[in-house]
């Protein structure tokens, strides 16, 4: 079916990609029937022309799709109560299939808010993903020499490791990597 959707209609129909061949299914099934139960008959012309005709009129008949304009995720306006400091909020996706991550990372100071983002892959937890977007957050603030930053981030469990200054072996590996 997959096919049928993809596959693009004659320039004449004036159809767009797929109607016209889900529709030629649909009328090929009818006229089965039609000649199974009622003895009826159809050339392949007066088929294709019903295929045609009834996509043409359900495609009339489609209300027009009013694109959306998307809103962001995250609306951040710049923080007041931050002086001079630079706020960096994080935060990272996991794939356990792949072990694939998306990092993100938006900086917020006096002027202006930025987003950004990376990927990173061999990643083994969401946990090392977190703390690969801190990292991340880290390494873009010290290349553009912003010299005081608030790191915001929604995983607990990393902020609570690293504000106890615990040494969980799972994100070690990544915490000595760093080059601050």
């Amino acid at each position: 079916m997959e096919r049928y959707q993809r596959a693009h209609s004659l320039p004449p129909t004036g159809l767009g990609p797929g109607t016209l061949a889900v529709w030629i299914v649909w009328i090929l099934w009818l006229a089965r029937n039609q000649f199974i139960f009622e003895k009826r008959k159809f050339t392949p012309e007066e088929t294709v022309l019903k295929a045609i005709t009834d996509a043409r009129d359900w495609t009339m008949a489609q209300l027009p799709t009013i694109p959306r304009l998307l809103k962001p995720l995250i609306r951040f306006e710049p923080n007041p109560n931050l002086g001079n400091q630079c706020a960096i909020y994080m935060d990272a996706a996991w794939n356990p299939s792949t072990g694939c991550a998306g990092l993100g990372w938006i900086v917020d100071d006096q002027d202006s808010s930025t987003q950004h983002a990376a990927t990173s892959t061999s990643v083994g937890s969401p946990l090392i993903a977190e703390n690969l977007a801190v990292l991340a957050a880290m390494t873009f603030a010290r290349d553009h020499e912003i010299d005081s930053i608030s790191l915001f981030s929604d995983s607990q469990i990393l902020i609570k490791t690293l504000i106890r200054r615990e040494r969980k072996l799972e994100i070690y590996c990544v915490i000595r990597a760093s080059p601050m």
